[in-house]
């Protein structure tokens, strides 16, 4: 990750450990909320210029990506509808893969098999802490939406196993990713401050907190980079203007979708789930081809 990006999150994460100890756990939730429906959604509501971007001017070959992903975000919300607990696991493992591969695996080159893993690993320890540090509301959410309860012992075992594996794997690839004593320090310091935070927070905002925080702000700062350049100092303004269209759309189906069951907690989570599972899995493959061209 770029050094200084990484120095001013590791300052807003010491603050928001600060922070977390003046609010209550329901602003906390409603804060969280709010940074996912923007910050959030705006860090994938460009994926179609990016699609344009690493096609160039084969007009074609856009019909057939826009046509695809789409086609991909509408089947993804019906399996998340029709099999909970199948699509559940697959959104999972599309997320600690992703959070694992924009955190670690910017610019490195994809010729090895065990960054990969690596990035997967890190990315299971990150939600593995999440769920394990607040375990009675995962194991609530999760019954809402497969309707099946599980034990925190799992939640135990799979945090310890990931984390296992993290430690064996950084020191395999230290020369790689941790090449100094500098490196290794912030690294592991951040695990253990978001571990902290984790704690003492609530399940909606300790993933909410690493989403925005350490994966959509540095996702965001990435796709500036490949749409509009290093040396573009409006990419900011040029970015968000590309984007409000879909960010609106989705929001505003989104919102529609949770007015019509504002009655039924069971069927808002049914819905919100899908939905951010929907925009997250193409988001993904969108993601690793962008960072596979550009590394």
């Amino acid at each position: 990750m770029m050094s200084g990006l990484h120095r001013v999150l590791l300052l807003i994460t010491l603050f928001s450990f600060w922070f977390i100890g003046f609010i209550d756990h329901a602003e906390a939730n409603y804060l969280g909320i709010s940074l996912v429906l923007t910050i959030g959604l705006i860090h994938g509501a460009n994926d179609l210029r990016i699609i344009g971007k690493l096609n160039g001017s084969n007009r074609f070959s856009k019909k057939k990506q826009l046509s695809l992903y789409l086609f991909m975000a509408l089947f993804t919300f019906f399996i998340f509808y029709l099999f909970p607990v199948t699509a559940l696991i697959i959104f999972l493992l599309f997320s600690c893969y992703h959070f694992g591969e924009q955190h670690w695996l910017e610019g490195q080159v994809r010729n090895s098999v065990i960054l990969g893993f690596f990035a997967f690993i890190y990315g299971l320890l990150i939600i593995s802490m999440i769920l394990k540090f607040n375990s009675l509301e995962t194991i609530l959410v999760l019954k809402d939406i497969t309707h099946i309860e599980i034990s925190s012992s799992i939640l135990n075992i799979v945090f310890y196993i990931s984390a296992f594996i993290f430690l064996i794997l950084t020191y395999l690839l230290r020369s790689v990713l941790l090449p100094n004593f500098n490196e290794f320090f912030k690294e592991f310091f951040l695990i253990l401050i978001l571990g902290v935070i984790f704690k003492i927070s609530t399940l909606i905002w300790s993933f909410a907190f690493y989403f925005i925080v350490w994966h959509a702000i540095p996702s965001l700062y990435s796709q500036i980079k490949v749409l509009y350049g290093k040396e573009k100092g409006n990419g900011v303004l040029a970015y968000l203007k590309h984007s409000i269209f879909y960010w609106l759309i989705s929001l505003v189906w989104l919102t529609i979708a949770i007015f019509f069951f504002k009655e039924n907690t069971t069927w808002i989570i049914s819905i919100f789930f899908p939905f951010i599972a929907a925009l997250t899995i193409p988001h993904v493959l969108v993601m690793s081809k962008m960072f596979e061209e550009y590394a």
